[in-house]
């Protein structure tokens, strides 16, 4: 009967990784296929946002947390959202003020998802790497002791794919409180990403970086990036 179960568990866990990688392939060719078609209906989101702000801005959320469990960049997805609530308001400030706690939220419910993944789905994975090459295991054992000051300084960094590193770090020991208390460490740079958002005049811009920041914004913006750098 247990040897039954084990069993059951094992193709389920199969399953589910099989999804999640069918999953993310989709994601990535669907968005390459129909790039165009995504960007008008981007525009007439932005518009009907500036029509429903409240349904919106919770559409924004949703769509913001399942892309980023879908593994697609954070920054993109922050300034993306900076532009649309921008284009959506008018004003850059109620942007801001509705933007950085609506991307801290869907950012955190995205990494504890990614967190729970790496964890409970691809937990044997974690195992096996970890008996393979024993660097993993001493960097699993750092994360254990001294792993809320990693992730934070992790986290300030605007080099660092969350993404992955949300997913890699739930294979570790490290504790979950830990892991959500270091979330602090995204918000200097989701304040900076928003702000680039909001200087962007065209759809065009967001996929170029174009922006029309001014100087002292532009300071701004590199005493983040610095300080994440470092």
């Amino acid at each position: 009967m247990a040897t039954d179960s084990s069993g059951q568990w094992e193709t389920v866990h199969l399953l589910l990784k099989m999804t999640l990688l069918l999953s993310v392939v989709c994601a990535a060719a669907f968005t390459v296929i129909e790039f165009e078609d995504i960007l008008k209906a981007f525009v007439a989101f932005i518009a009907w946002v500036g029509k429903h702000p409240r349904y919106g801005e919770l559409a924004i959320m949703g769509g913001y947390i399942i892309a980023e469990t879908l593994f697609f960049p954070r920054s993109v997805l922050t300034v993306a959202t900076g532009y649309a609530l921008r284009k959506a308001y008018g004003n850059s400030d109620k942007t801001l003020l509705v933007g950085i706690p609506l991307v801290s939220f869907a950012g955190s419910i995205a990494s504890v998802i990614h967190f729970g993944m790496g964890r409970y789905i691809f937990s044997e994975t974690a195992k096996n790497i970890c008996a393979r090459y024993p660097i993993f295991k001493a960097l699993d054992k750092a994360l254990v002791t001294d792993g809320f000051i990693l992730m934070t300084l992790l986290h300030l960094s605007p080099m660092v794919p969350f993404s992955i590193l949300n997913f890699c770090v739930g294979m570790s020991a490290m504790s979950f409180k830990d892991f959500c208390l270091s979330f602090i460490g995204v918000l200097p740079g989701s304040i900076v990403f928003i702000l680039i958002g909001t200087t962007l005049s065209d759809i065009s811009d967001l996929l170029t970086g174009k922006s029309n920041l001014n100087a002292k914004e532009q300071q701004i913006e590199l005493a983040f990036v610095s300080i994440g750098s470092v």
